[in-house]
This record gives C-alpha cells, sequence and structure tokens, in this order.
C-alpha cells in the first residue's frame, strides 16, 4: 500500500501562544509536558505548576479546538500539566499574559476578580480567571450552577472560595442584584479595559496626553516581555514617582498590583502604582 502526502511533511509542531506562533522539533522531549514548555521558555510563567497530575488546576491554559460534533472551533480550559507538548499542533492556545495586565489594561474578568477581593495569596488567580474566560466564550450567559459546576477544577489554598465564586457568579444571567457587575456583551470578552476609565478600549482617546499614553501602551505591549515571571519584592504598590496625585483609589491600586504581581507581568525594577503605569 502506497500514501500520497497531501502537503509538505513537517519536522517540528507549530501552535500559537497569545497569537505568537511556536514551533517545536524534536529538540524537546516526547514525555515533556506544554505547562514545563510554557514556564522552562519563559512563555507564561503566570501559568502555574503544583502538583502535575491534573488535581489542583492551577497549570489551565484556554485552548481553542476544533469540535468535531459541532463543526466549529471552540474554548476549552484544560491542564497544562497533563497536556504532551507535541500534540499541541494546530492549537491557539492563551494564557493569562494574553488577557490582561496594569500596564496595557486588565481584562474584564481580571477586574471584576479584583474588586470582589478575590485574590489572596494569588497563586490561584489566573487559573481561575482562565477557567472562566473559556466558559464565557462558549457561554457568554452562563447561569449561576452552570459557572459553579466548572468552578470544580481549581484549588483555593487560602480565600475558601466565597470571594472568587462570588465574582465569578456576577457574570450570570441569573445572579442576583447583590452580585456587583452583572453579564458582560460577548464583544467585551476579548478587549481589554482602559486603565483610566476602567470600561473597555475603544482604541481612540479624547485628548492628545489620552493618544500618547495610549500609543506608548500598545507599542510596549509589542515588546517581548523579558521580565515575564519575575515577582516583586513586595506584596504593595510601589510609591508613585512621577506625579503627586492619582486618578483611581488606593484600594483599586492594590489590587490592580496584586494581579500583576500573581500573573507575572512586573518586574522589581517598575516604580509606578498609579493609573500612570
Amino acid at each position: 500500500m502506497k500514501l500520497r502526502l497531501q502537503q509538505g511533511a513537517s519536522d517540528g509542531v507549530t501552535f500559537t501562544v497569545n497569537g505568537t506562533q511556536c514551533t517545536v522539533t524534536d529538540k524537546f522531549s516526547p514525555t515533556l509536558s506544554l505547562n514545563e514548555y510554557l514556564r522552562r521558555t519563559g512563555v507564561s510563567r503566570g501559568t502555574k505548576q503544583m502538583c502535575t497530575e491534573g488535581g489542583c488546576g492551577v497549570c489551565l491554559v484556554a485552548v481553542k479546538l476544533f469540535e468535531p460534533v459541532s463543526a466549529t472551533k471552540q474554548v476549552y480550559a484544560v491542564n497544562s500539566c497533563l497536556v504532551p507538548l507535541h500534540m499541541c499542533d494546530g492549537w491557539e492556545i492563551t494564557t493569562i499574559e494574553g488577557l490582561g495586565n496594569p500596564r496595557t489594561g486588565l481584562h474584564a474578568i481580571q477586574e471584576r476578580l479584583a474588586k470582589y477581593n478575590g485574590s489572596q495569596c494569588g497563586f490561584c488567580s489566573p487559573s481561575q480567571i482562565i477557567n472562566m474566560y473559556s466558559l464565557l466564550q462558549r457561554n457568554p450567559m452562563p447561569t449561576m450552577k452552570q459557572v459553579e459546576d466548572v468552578f470544580d477544577t481549581t484549588i483555593c489554598r487560602c480565600t475558601g472560595y466565597r470571594a472568587i465564586m462570588d465574582a465569578m457568579r456576577s457574570f450570570a444571567s441569573d445572579a442576583p442584584s447583590n452580585l456587583r457587575g452583572g453579564m458582560i456583551d460577548i464583544e467585551d470578552l476579548n478587549p481589554k479595559m482602559c486603565k483610566k476609565s476602567g470600561k473597555r478600549c475603544e482604541g481612540k482617546c479624547n485628548n492628545k496626553s489620552d493618544k500618547e499614553r495610549c500609543s506608548r501602551d500598545r507599542h510596549q505591549n509589542d515588546l517581548p516581555f523579558t521580565n515575564v515571571g519575575t515577582r516583586s519584592s513586595g506584596s504593595n504598590p510601589p510609591h508613585c514617582k512621577s506625579c503627586t496625585s492619582c486618578s483611581i483609589s488606593t484600594a483599586r491600586t492594590s489590587t490592580a498590583w496584586s494581579l500583576a504581581t500573581q500573573a507575572g507581568v512586573f518586574s522589581e525594577s517598575l516604580d509606578h502604582g498609579c493609573s500612570t503605569f
């Protein structure tokens, strides 16, 4: 029996991480997991590692896969510690770094978790956010029960889940009025939030200074994060050295800084703790 290739053979596996194409060859061991690759290469150290058995859920990443039943691509949260690197061919992977950060704007889910004080030690926060992001990509109007059902995957060891679950249930279509925030439009799932207004970034600003700042932020966002994974030596935001007053509250600054250090997007050299990050 003879087989004929329909296209050229490849000696590597190609996938994307946060929109950036990655190709791996046989220099990586067949037993290497996706999680180990992301962390060892510095592609995503915000994606954590703990049990390496799929039990704790802190290694979650969002993956867009072709679903044969619906013949469409769907987004799922997967345990990256259980996924062999060489089976990721064609995958579209999103990690916590791909959603947002205080430099260029937080994602709506990151903002909501911060407002509900759902992060304490922060170790599990990236995976909690990725888990909710994956659910909302598949179902923009989940019920509270559906939210609760998918949040049995990630173990939180310090908060007792109350604040985390309140934050995530606030996205549900049947959430009670005491859960602030409410649902968000499906169009708002991917864009980042404006640092100044706290609303969805429209890609345009009203005055010259805002335009210059947004342009600078977008340029910085296009650069590789050479310090991804570097953790600040302190848990509080550093004192702002560039201005005498901040346009955001101290509480919001602290929670934004907390999320930033959890996702590993700040280096110790950063010396701003206000809205002019």
